[in-house]
């Protein structure tokens, strides 16, 4: 529990703008009830706990934001462009998503 909740904290730190930038939402649909839910997704996805997102957690992710009707996050899951979107936010290159890439991409 203790994990979760520094998870959630540092999740918390990362700007609404670099999830909404992600899921392509426009500023004024970034309620509290969106960001919770995103925030939740990334937590559910990320299956090892360490706060990174391979492709397969990744993926996982964005099918969670498409089941709650997310931003663009159905169009890249019924297009089947996971693996597209995961390179475009993995901007080291090292096959892994961490918030500050999220982050990162709001700048």
């Amino acid at each position: 529990m203790r994990r979760k909740k520094a998870a959630m904290t540092l999740l918390s730190s990362i700007s609404s703008g670099a999830v909404l930038l992600f899921l392509s939402l426009p500023a004024a649909h970034a309620d509290q009830t969106f960001m919770t839910l995103a925030k939740e997704n990334y937590l559910q996805a990320d299956v090892d706990g360490d706060l990174m997102l391979t492709l397969d957690e990744f993926t996982k992710f964005v099918d969670l934001n498409a089941n709650d009707g997310l931003g663009r996050a159905g169009m890249i899951r019924d297009r089947g462009m996971h693996g597209f979107a995961f390179r475009r936010v993995d901007l080291n290159s090292d096959g892994l998503v961490a918030p500050d890439e999220l982050s990162a991409m709001a700048r």
